[in-house]
């Protein structure tokens, strides 16, 4: 596509909106499948989330996630279980491994159908997504001289890393799902006095916690209370989808035992795989959990009343769009501030910058040199630029050492930016320490500009 119609900011994004489109609508047909009579309300929700609005961007999970729901609608529509539903499914897996290879669990999830419809005989159809992956290796190897596949996945190499990591997917999925309040009220139906209690309190947090964050801030203890409430939303989350397993409710399972299983394997061959070997937790990978974890809960979305849902869908449209504002901002504080900075350097000056994210491809834009730690050949007279809150490259001591401040560009804090994504992206890498957003009246970020100096002989 970039070849076609070049890779600036609107051509990139057109094209990624045609699989945002695939998502809403992938998704509303599964949910047809499960909640036929609240399939809009749950697309509604599963699109409004924080998770879906803000991962617009040009990573690849949103792409990646329409072949996914493409493959397990496939599989789990009703009709005839033949030698065309399976290649297809397994076509669909082969070219999601294309893009990214988050998808290598959900092979098992056609093999399973295959074993529980007792279609032996259609096994052969897991040669597909091998025979695609074995053509783009030979393709590998012809234009690189290796094959991708042998990169190996990050392996975590102790029990604490695993449920570090565990704790971060709660905390994600509990951040991103304000959505789990209705599903609770559900869950309560029949008990006013308790459901009463949780709405009251509910509302109180997300009215006033915001209120007490912007008067005295949140510090240091208030964001461990946060990281705590959100576990505890994704561990209710979680919960409610299972439940039915847990205490068999057939009335709250898919009529088809396959639907029951393929749809529970769905969601536990996803979390399972992901939550050790992802590099670290973010809100792309619980992205990719949530349709199953949506799907699984929905029944309860039948014995709440109008206002709760309502109510929710609305909670749910306000947090995605005050997260995907501050998001907005964050991003666009890296697109002014590039030229900005590079306005103010004299002209013909040589300028090296470090960093990735957004700031690299801006930066790139204006002309600045990317500093390679130990390879580039820095001269005094050039100078070096440095955002303080992004992923870069390693500056040597000597090197620093070198470095004479000459000015900074930073951007002061607004109510856009409270709801916060900003502080080492934090949306897109979190940790057991770190939850995907805050509240927060910091600014996004600093560049600071140095003019490298002679080099002082000790």
């Amino acid at each position: 596509m970039g070849k076609l119609f070049g890779y600036g900011e609107v051509s990139m994004h057109l094209f990624q909106a045609l699989f945002t489109f695939l998502d809403i609508f992938l998704f509303y047909l599964l949910a047809q499948l499960f909640a036929a009579n609240r399939a809009l309300l749950l697309t509604a929700l599963f699109t409004l989330s924080p998770a879906f609005l803000v991962n617009q961007n040009l990573m690849l999970d949103i792409p990646l996630l329409s072949l996914q729901l493409a493959m397990m609608y496939v599989l789990l529509k009703p009709g005839e279980f033949n030698w065309k539903r399976y290649a297809l499914a397994a076509t669909f897996f082969g070219l999601s491994m294309l893009i990214k290879y988050s998808s290598l669990p959900m092979i098992g999830l056609i093999g399973l159908s295959i074993l529980v419809q007792r279609r032996f005989i259609l096994l052969w159809t897991l040669f597909i997504p091998a025979a695609i992956l074995g053509l783009y290796s030979a393709f590998n190897w012809w234009d690189f001289g290796g094959i991708h596949l042998n990169n190996p996945v990050y392996e975590p190499t102790t029990m604490e890393w695993v449920v570090r990591e565990f704790q971060a997917f709660l905390i994600i999925l509990g951040a991103i799902s304000p959505f789990v309040l209705v599903f609770v009220s559900g869950f309560f139906s029949g008990k006013k006095v308790l459901k009463l209690a949780f709405w009251i309190v509910a509302l109180a947090l997300m009215v006033g916690l915001p209120i007490v964050a912007w008067i005295y801030g949140i510090g240091v203890d208030g964001e461990l209370w946060m990281r705590r409430l959100f576990t505890f939303m994704g561990l209710i989350m979680v919960g409610l989808a299972m439940w039915p397993f847990v205490r068999f409710r057939s009335g709250l399972l898919p009529e088809s035992f396959h639907q029951r299983v393929i749809l529970f394997a769905w969601a536990w061959c996803m979390i399972i795989f992901m939550v050790p070997l992802a590099p670290f937790m973010a809100t792309r990978h619980v992205l990719l959990i949530l349709p199953p974890l949506l799907l699984l809960a929905a029944p309860f979305l039948n014995k709440t009343t109008k206002t709760e849902r309502n109510l929710t869908l609305t909670l749910t449209l306000i947090l995605g769009l005050l997260l995907s504002i501050s998001d907005w901002h964050y991003a666009n504080f890296y697109r002014q501030t590039a030229p900005e900075v590079s306005q103010k350097i004299p002209q013909n000056s040589t300028t090296w910058t470090v960093g990735h994210w957004g700031w690299q491809w801006y930066a790139t834009q204006e002309g600045m040199q990317f500093y390679e730690t130990n390879l580039s050949e820095v001269k005094p007279g050039e100078y070096f630029v440095i955002p303080k809150d992004v992923a870069g490259q390693y500056v040597p001591d000597s090197l620093r050492n070198q470095l004479e401040w000459q000015f900074d560009v930073s951007r002061k804090p607004t109510w856009a930016t409270f709801y916060a994504t900003h502080g080492f992206a934090r949306f897109y890498n979190s940790y057991f320490w770190k939850a995907p957003w805050t509240f927060s009246k910091e600014e996004l970020d600093r560049i600071e500009v140095y003019r490298v100096k002679e080099k002082v002989e000790s």
